[in-house]
């Protein structure tokens, strides 16, 4: 459960272009060189149907308190975006890691068993997609009919060939983490888990307006499985 949350905040922020992991990891302490967030779990009550996180975004300080406070609004955005109520903190200096921080604290519904209250989600690879507005696969059979001589009724109607066409479009602040290809598109939705595997993207579409950027990918997957009571 624990793991499945983190997962989820972690995923909706390296979908944005930050790199996330966990708050404490093992081993020994890495030197930060680029923007990252750290998270975890700060509070789980599935009775009140909410779960808390702490992200911290830490940024060297040769890279300057800018950049750091940048990438926190750019964190916060996508945690909005992904359906957390988010607030920030003011930045700090950290002398022991000589990085600026600052923190967000995320707020999530949940369900009475402490998995997010959401009704369906969808992953790229294992990168979750943040703020998907549709989503629709189309199983391109291209049969035809076929016709006898000296018949003026068709007599038969050729074999399927297969495959799906996929189209993903969602709001998109970031250019989004692409998986290798080809990788394995899942959409979770109401306890049910549809895979399609052997995805490709073929054609990806940018539109931007002033109420924000569009991403709009279409490429094909190879199969299709289904898989009821997850």
């Amino acid at each position: 459960m624990g793991y499945e949350l983190l997962n989820r905040v972690a995923g909706i922020l390296t979908a944005a272009g930050i790199r996330a992991g966990e708050e404490y990891p093992s081993g020994a302490q890495v030197e930060i060189l680029s923007p990252v967030a750290a998270v975890g779990l700060r509070a789980l009550d599935p009775v009140a149907g909410e779960a808390r996180f702490t992200v911290r975004v830490l940024s060297p300080r040769l890279l300057g308190g800018w950049c750091c406070q940048v990438n926190a609004a750019k964190a916060a955005a996508a945690l909005h975006e992904g359906g957390l109520r988010v607030q920030t903190e003011p930045m700090e200096f950290l002398s022991g890691s000589d990085c600026f921080c600052v923190a967000l604290t995320a707020a999530m519904d949940v369900k009475e068993d402490g998995f997010p209250e959401q009704a369906w989600e969808i992953f790229c690879g294992d990168v979750l997609q943040t703020g998907v507005k549709s989503f629709r696969a189309v199983r391109r059979q291209g049969r035809r009919i076929v016709g006898a001589f000296c018949q003026s009724e068709p007599v038969k109607v050729t074999p399927g060939t297969g495959g799906w066409e996929l189209e993903l479009v969602q709001s998109a602040d970031a250019e989004p983490v692409e998986p290798a290809e080809p990788f394995t598109l899942i959409l979770r939705e109401q306890g049910r888990e549809i895979r399609f595997t052997g995805c490709c993207w073929n054609e990806i579409l940018w539109e931007h307006s002033q109420s924000g950027a569009v991403l709009t990918r279409r490429g094909f997957a190879l199969g299709r499985e289904v898989t009821d009571g997850k």
